[in-house]
């Protein structure tokens, strides 16, 4: 869909991408009575486009192409954990230790894209690919280095007493509400500019989103938003229509059709749970409807 293609084109206009023209076209001066009629122009070559660290910078890093101090993510990461867990220094040790395991796996794997990327000059064919190859790297920086599935997640589930196990989740469950929660009155406080609610539809529409919706699996993300405008699109009907005029819902049932479809690139991104491979069948046999065939086709045009 066309947001991956803003996104991309943001990446290179942002970096202000060299574009070089491999040759220059010779032609002949019309005027020049030197000229030999039987020669013909030389063909323009395809342009090339140069991909310096900038711009691949801002492809894994959110487009700022600033790359992280992941030594003092870490800090601010340990000092949250003994705050919040009471550290013992022989624990912290060995969670600094998996750590560090995790930043020298992804600059590995950052340094293989720039490798990767060394190959070029690219053409478009070319630089089409060499982004793909950044996406998922690019999901690993967004749901954080030390997330679920990293060596430091791990360690500390090892580590850890039952004590600190309960501490820690209640702490974890504690800062995704309250980020869940910034993420909702940032969406409401958006369309609220569009559809002009007064102030019991905003209280009122804000508390129905706490009620019927739930906090993505991950955030971080470009598509933090997105999840939640896909929500607010699952929302049956007759529970939000009844908070507004007839304007205001012909407005936001617009919004709402367009991103029904958004499950399929949602899951993609890490924000949703993945459906069961085999779901069952409907009452009579027959199978369910393919909700996500809208889905699949946005996802498609996401890419650059």
């Amino acid at each position: 869909m066309l947001e991956m293609k803003v996104l991309f084109l943001r990446s290179l206009l942002y970096a202000c991408v060299g574009i070089l023209l491999a040759g220059a076209v010779v032609r002949a001066d019309p005027d020049d009575e030197d000229a030999d009629p039987d020669v013909q122009p030389a063909r323009p070559q395809a342009a090339q486009i140069v991909i310096n660290d900038q711009v691949l910078d801002g492809w894994i890093y959110q487009g700022s192409g600033n790359r992280p101090q992941f030594d003092q993510l870490l800090a601010v990461k340990i000092d949250w954990l003994k705050a919040t867990c009471q550290l013992t220094d022989a624990q912290r040790g060995t969670l600094e230790l998996a750590a560090h395991g995790d930043i020298r796996r992804f600059q590995d794997q950052v340094d293989a894209i720039r490798q990767e990327r060394d190959k070029g000059p690219h053409d478009q064919n070319e630089v089409n690919r060499l982004f793909q190859l950044v996406q998922p790297l690019r999901l690993r920086f967004q749901a954080g280095v030390f997330s679920k599935g990293s060596l430091f997640s791990k360690t500390v589930a090892r580590v850890f007493t039952a004590d600190q196990v309960a501490r820690y989740a209640a702490a974890e469950q504690e800062r995704r509400k309250f980020r869940y929660q910034a993420l909702v009155e940032l969406v409401v406080m958006g369309l609220d500019r569009n559809l002009v609610f007064d102030s019991e539809q905003r209280t009122r529409f804000t508390q129905l989103i706490f009620d019927e919706t739930a906090a993505p699996r991950r955030f971080g993300g470009d598509y933090d938003m997105y999840y939640l405008l896909y929500a607010l699109s699952q929302i049956p009907q007759q529970k939000i229509e009844p908070l507004f005029d007839e304007a205001q819902w012909k407005a936001l049932a617009h919004m709402r059709s367009q991103y029904r479809g958004y499950q399929q690139f949602l899951t993609q991104q890490g924000y949703i749970e993945a459906p069961p491979a085999n779901p069952p069948a409907a009452a009579g046999g027959a199978a369910q409807p393919a909700a996500n065939d809208a889905a699949a086709k946005n996802a498609k045009e996401q890419q650059p």
